[in-house]
């Protein structure tokens, strides 16, 4: 009873349970819906697990797109972070941007402002210009009406001028032909006194070569060469004195333009030695344009000036060809022009007190020792800057010139060539034949001039017999260039 009791309750469970989960499973009574039951059970289980395989699968999908979502949550969330500090940057540059449109928005006021002023004074101008059109005008008519006038003036003027020009032609004509009767007059006085002066000028000539021809006879005594040495040599030494008391001046008060070939430059590393060598080189372009630009005796008396014309005029006379001033080398051109050139130094040296020409000959020979004077002071007060001590060396300068213009006449006076030789930078010399080398170099048989600081004095021939052969009475001083 009780176990029929007990399998009613299990089958009304299983009937529930099949009830509740809704199973069609066929009811049958007792064990074979046991049976029946247990039959199904086996395939219910593995349905359940297949389910359940379903339901893990499920998870863990859902499980990995959790996380894929979860990743894409982080990754929006940068995003957002980025987008909203690039929204604050384009905030702040709409604000800035702002700023700028209301500056713009002002200058644009401002210009429209500026341009409506503009505008008034364009207007301002235009009334202006046409204002000025109109006195434009008008100055143009007075223009025309000036230039109307202006025009008869000018042809009254035109008429007023060919009449005058008529009468001065007329005056010129009448001048002209007044003008001829007078040079006729003048020829025909002329052509008197030239014939008068022509009878005076043979009876000099006659007196002159009666006094020549006396002179050639016993008179004439030759200047030995020795004298001649020690005059030059004497000479040259006061050059020397001169030179070493003009001081020096500072390198950067120096003026260039006195030394053109840079020899101070050049030679600087020789120290104090190379100054006074520079300044006997500048006395002796004074000298030498001073009393021997033109030879013989005959750059006495100066190159220009009233002492030149009648030594100038004398020159021309004993000259073949006066145009290239060659004196001609033969025994009777010698004779006169030694004559000449004697007297004129014998009367310089020695003037008698009343006789008028030697007083003019003695003021010519003076006028240009003052002039070589002053020209040796100018050049010398050059070279040192102004500080040339004047008064101390004045009467130096003045011995030194005044030599120099005797020394000029004596080489003139004598009838054999005596000539100073002279050479300058660039040319080449034979050391110990017309020059010495002063700075003693060892460039050979064949050397080039640095600077020369003493001509050489040179004799040709005796003016009688022998015209040619040279001798050297004293040698000049150079400063070769040193190569390399």
């Amino acid at each position: 009873m009780s176990s029929d009791v007990g399998s009613e309750r299990t089958e009304q469970r299983i009937q529930e349970f099949i009830r509740a989960h809704k199973y069609k499973i066929q009811a049958g009574p007792g064990v074979e819906l046991l049976s029946a039951l247990l039959s199904w059970i086996p395939g219910r289980f593995c349905e359940l697990e297949t389910k359940i395989k379903e339901k893990d699968t499920l998870i863990s999908n859902l499980t990995t797109d959790f996380n894929h979502a979860a990743d894409r949550k982080e990754y929006w969330k940068r995003q957002c972070d980025q987008i909203e500090g690039k929204l604050a940057f384009v905030t702040r540059e709409r604000d800035r941007w702002k700023v700028g449109c209301d500056t713009v928005n002002v200058t644009l006021a401002n210009t429209q402002s500026q341009l409506k002023q503009k505008e008034l004074d364009n207007q301002q101008l235009i009334q202006l210009n046409n204002h000025s059109q109109l006195q434009i005008e008008q100055l143009l008519q007075q223009n025309a009406l000036i230039e109307a006038e202006r025009q008869r003036d000018l042809q009254q003027f035109q008429a007023t001028l060919d009449r005058e020009i008529i009468r001065v032609n007329r005056e010129k004509e009448d001048a002209i032909a007044e003008r001829n009767r007078h040079i006729n007059e003048l020829k025909e006085e002329h052509a008197a006194q030239l014939a008068n002066q022509y009878g005076n000028l043979q009876g000099i000539i006659k007196d002159q070569n009666l006094r020549i021809a006396s002179f050639s006879i016993g008179n004439y005594v030759a200047i030995s060469d020795q004298t001649f040495h020690i005059n030059l040599e004497a000479l040259s030494q006061k050059i020397s004195n001169l030179a070493s008391h003009v001081p020096r001046p500072d390198e950067q008060m120096f003026d260039r333009s006195l030394d053109p070939t840079n020899y101070l430059i050049r030679n600087a590393q020789q120290g104090s030695r190379i100054w006074p060598r520079f300044v006997r080189n500048v006395c002796w372009r004074v000298i030498m344009r001073g009393f021997f630009q033109y030879p013989l005796g005959f750059g006495a008396l100066g190159a220009q000036g009233e002492g030149y014309n009648p030594l100038s005029y004398l020159y021309g006379m004993l000259a073949p060809e006066p145009k290239n001033l060659i004196l001609p080398n033969d025994k009777k051109a010698n004779e006169a022009r030694g004559f000449l050139i004697e007297r004129m130094l014998g009367r310089i040296k020695n003037p008698a007190t009343e006789d008028a020409e030697d007083k003019r000959l003695s003021a010519r020979f003076q006028e240009n020792i003052d002039f070589v004077v002053a020209d040796m002071h100018n050049m010398l007060q050059h070279c040192c800057n102004g500080s040339l001590p004047v008064e101390a060396l004045a009467q130096q300068i003045s011995s030194v010139v005044r030599g120099f213009g005797i020394l000029a006449l004596e080489m003139g006076s004598q009838r054999a060539h005596i000539q100073l030789e002279t050479c300058s930078y660039g040319d080449r010399i034979t050391p110990g034949e017309l020059f010495k080398d002063e700075s003693e170099s060892t460039g050979g048989s064949d050397v080039q001039v640095d600077l020369m600081t003493q001509p050489c004095m040179v004799r040709i021939g005796d003016g009688r017999e022998d015209l040619m052969s040279q001798v050297v009475i004293s040698k000049g001083n150079v400063i070769t260039l040193k190569h390399g």
